[in-house]
């Protein structure tokens, strides 16, 4: 099997700036094809004050 890994940079926290980085993301690392397939997508979110994150910002789970 191989492993494909990749990083975007992404210059803050609004919607449309998390997405885009995603979209790339995906363009540089296609996840598999899930179609018919139940997925569970597991962030990494623990409470903090508002406007920070300690793992996964709301803002890449969120919605806009």
């Amino acid at each position: 099997m191989t492993t494909t890994v990749a990083l975007q940079k992404c210059d803050g926290y609004e919607f449309d700036k998390v997405y885009a980085a995603v979209q790339r993301l995906f363009d540089l690392a296609p996840p598999p094809d899930v179609r018919g397939k139940t997925v569970l997508l597991k962030p990494n979110v623990l409470p903090a004050k508002t406007g920070t994150a300690v793992c996964t910002h709301p803002a890449v789970v969120g919605r806009s």
